[in-house]
């Protein structure tokens, strides 16, 4: 078992200060706009891509064995 809690506040990693909130002490963190590739992310997205019609199916298949659907009545008036 990993205990994470304690890691944002590591005084190693962030600063003696760790208890008093600072947001700006992510300002001077350099981010790369695209770090990974762009063939690579392609394929991470079409891999994301898949994924998610994969979920859409099994929650469709989901719905319909879980509940009875019908069409309404036309009959029917307000």
């Amino acid at each position: 078992m990993i205990i994470l809690i304690p890691s944002p506040r590591d005084p190693c990693v962030w600063d003696e200060d760790v208890q008093e909130f600072r947001p700006d002490r992510m300002l001077n963190v350099r981010v790369e706009k695209f770090p990974v590739p762009r063939r690579v992310a392609v394929i991470l997205i079409r891999h994301g891509q898949f994924f998610a019609w994969q979920e859409a199916q099994v929650t469709l298949v989901y719905l319909i064995q879980r509940f009875t659907f019908s069409m309404r009545d036309l009959a029917y008036g307000l």
